[in-house]
């Protein structure tokens, strides 16, 4: 078979090496928790490229020589992903059973099966963002990437084979491009609408595997021959464009669109770069102890995000230098032996066609294994018996959040609720008092309703699902929830301008997903606008509307809710014998900076209700739990019995005529 492409090109690269050590240290640096590598989820990027040169150059090689074939193909990807990664599932699931309480359990048990499967990026995409407090909690979250390269070698093999098999270099080339354009336009354009997916997702990955994909190609084809002098620059600007990019990049950086380009190219220039290995970046990254963390790379990420999650599941309080320190070299330790005895012991066996079958049979006995515990898991609910039944906190909070998410007064939609529930007074009485704003608002209802009635109020709750009361903006990433915000916010105004005796207007939110950039509030011509600027226009529009509304404006503050994992903390802690209060250790003093950015925004002459004093004590603590009740009913929301406790501050408000911020 005659082909374009020279098959004495593929030696080992030791820079490549270097390359991955790179990419895991800055991955797992970021993971845990250095703020100075805020960018460091590029690694996987970093990753991507490698994987895709790798693996297309050594499939074009293997062609040319004629020694392809699918099956041995997809038997040394196995050989090369599963032992490790089922022995790292082993041994994350016997800590999920110990750890985990029975929903955690069920949760965990398929993010275990979708790993198993190659489907964690699709089921993490319809579950949690990559972001979110919630990853925090997710112990194969990082399976994802893995994920996205499985799905994409299913049918990657069989376009380059139809391509080779025909000498079309030119349609491949054409192929690869297109690929890698329409992919990236497709992430870009998806960050807007469905970031979730943009980062997940095969489709909008797809362009990373593709460009090292790309240049495997080109190099193989062409035998590319790049002089010291151009090579020195490709290899000093290509690992600048990561570590631009590891150290810029934050978790609010739009991701993986255009700003991708930086890690993408910069690990493309250093793989050219490479070719001559003279050069001052490919010595740099060949040194043995930068080649060893390179060799360890692929158990390293695997082991190194359980360690975390299962060590801040046991000891959530726990921060220090030394901590970090004893983790770092758990998962260094760990990923030798991982490599030593898992990884290079089944890297020995063949994957010729006449030896395949044990690799069936062990794949497929593993896979029955997974999918019964599976199975049983979710079919047995997390096995309760594991430990002490759920505290009656438990139950009063699972109630209270099911009777605010389906209360009728937070609108899924652009209208305004008008359920008898959501008003205290006549019917046909024009409400004196509003509440407005988002679930968060919706949560302090019962405080409000009850204030209402006691100072004789004719009152209305007017909230919805996720949509903050800034009116006349739209809001950035779009969700399902947001999508009727304005529609909802412009009936809220109109309603309220209908009401002729309106005399107190109580706003509150969830104010901190949108003073610390989560989320993005687009200017009047539907823009972007620069960092920090959601502070200028939520303060714009606070004016705004207590000149509308033309009632006594009271804004109500952050809640000491933690980090947004503390009620699961709670349960688990509860689970394992430990005090759930000390999931809420910093909740008042991270809830106080987020406060104090805030009451930059509320206008000088409203009414602002702090939560701090009253849910907390001046020494900072906050006891959020007890025998009988909890200061919170789900990860990001107040209860009941804390909501309740706002109920004078309330009724201060409705008797007086002005109020002043705290």
């Amino acid at each position: 078979m005659k082909s374009n492409f020279h098959s004495n090109f593929i030696k080992y690269r030791p820079d490549i090496d270097g390359l991955r050590a790179i990419a895991v240290s800055i991955v797992v640096l970021y993971h845990s928790g250095l703020s100075t590598f805020s960018g460091g989820f590029v690694g996987v990027d970093v990753f991507f490229v490698i994987s895709g040169f790798l693996i297309t150059q050594d499939i074009l090689n293997r062609a040319n020589n004629g020694g392809f074939t699918f099956i041995e193909f997809y038997l040394r990807r196995a050989r090369r992903i599963l032992p490790a990664l089922f022995f790292v599932l082993l041994l994350s699931t016997v800590a999920a059973i110990f750890i985990m309480p029975p929903n955690e359990l069920v949760s965990y048990s398929k993010s275990f099966i979708a790993a198993v499967f190659s489907l964690s990026n699709i089921l993490f995409y319809r579950r949690d963002g990559y972001f979110t407090a919630s990853s925090e909690q997710e112990p194969l979250l990082h399976i994802w990437s893995l994920a996205v390269e499985e799905q994409f070698y299913v049918f990657w093999p069989l376009i380059i084979m139809l391509a080779f098999r025909f000498g079309r270099f030119k349609a491949l080339l054409l192929l690869l491009a297109t690929i890698s354009t329409l992919s990236l336009i497709l992430a870009q354009y998806l960050l807007i609408w469905d970031p979730k997916f943009s980062f997940f997702m095969l489709p909008t990955r797809a362009w990373e595997l593709a460009i090292g994909a790309l240049l495997a190609v080109t190099v193989l084809r062409e035998q590319i021959v790049i002089g010291k002098r151009t090579s020195a620059f490709l290899g000093v600007s290509g690992l600048s464009m990561i570590l631009i990019a590891t150290f810029c990049y934050t978790a609010s950086t739009p991701f993986p669109g255009i700003t991708a380009l930086l890690p993408i190219v910069g690990t493309a220039a250093i793989i050219l770069a490479g070719l001559r290995d003279n050069t001052a970046v490919a010595q740099l990254l060949s040194q043995p102890p930068i080649i060893f963390v390179g060799l360890v790379s692929y158990p390293l990420y695997l082991v190194h995000w359980p360690i975390l999650v299962f060590w801040k599941m046991v000891d959530p309080t726990s921060d220090s230098v030394l901590l970090l320190i004893s983790q770092l070299i758990l998962m260094l330790i760990s990923s030798w032996l991982i490599y030593r005895f898992v990884e290079r012991p089944f890297r020995k066996y063949s994957t010729e066609r006449q030896n395949w079958k044990p690799w069936l049979v062990g794949v497929s006995v593993a896979t029955i294994i997974a999918a019964a515990f599976t199975g049983t898991t979710v079919l047995y609910n997390g096995y309760p018996q594991r430990g002490p039944g759920p505290a009656a906190w438990q139950t009063i909070a699972r109630q209270d959040s099911n009777q605010l998410q389906n209360s009728p007064c937070l609108s899924r939609n652009g209208r305004v609720p008008t359920d008898k529930k959501c008003v205290v007074g006549q019917p046909n009485d024009q409400p004196t008092a509003v509440l407005w704003g988002d679930s968060h608002a919706m949560q302090i209802a019962p405080a409000f309703l009850q204030a209402a009635k006691k100072d004789g109020l004719a009152a209305i709750v007017m909230t919805k699902a996720g949509c903050p009361p800034i009116p006349s903006t739209d809001f950035r990433p779009m969700s399902q929830m947001l999508s009727a915000c304005r529609e909802f916010n412009a009936a809220v105004l109109s309603t309220l301008d209908s009401i002729s005796n309106l005399r107190k207007l109580v706003i509150a939110a969830h104010w901190e997903s949108w003073i610390d950039g989560t989320h993005q509030i687009l200017d009047s011509d539907g823009k972007v606008p620069p960092d920090h600027q959601n502070l200028r226009i939520i303060e714009n529009r606070l004016e705004q509307i207590q000149q509308l509304s033309g009632a006594s404006l009271a804004i109500v503050g952050m809640a000491p809710i933690g980090s947004g994992t503390a009620f699961s903390c709670a349960v688990r802690a509860d689970f394992t014998g430990q005090d759930p209060n000390i999931c809420l250790a910093g909740a008042r003093q991270a809830a106080e900076r987020a406060q104090e950015t805030f009451l930059k925004t509320v206008p000088k002459d409203s009414t602002f209700i702090n939560y701090l004093p009253i849910l907390c004590s001046n020494s900072g603590f906050c006891s959020g739990f007890t025998k009988e009740y909890s200061m919170l009913q789900d990860n990001t929301h107040l209860s009941n019995y804390a909501a309740l406790k706002l109920a004078p501050e309330l009724s201060n408000f409705f008797g007086i005529e002005n109020g002043s911020v705290d």
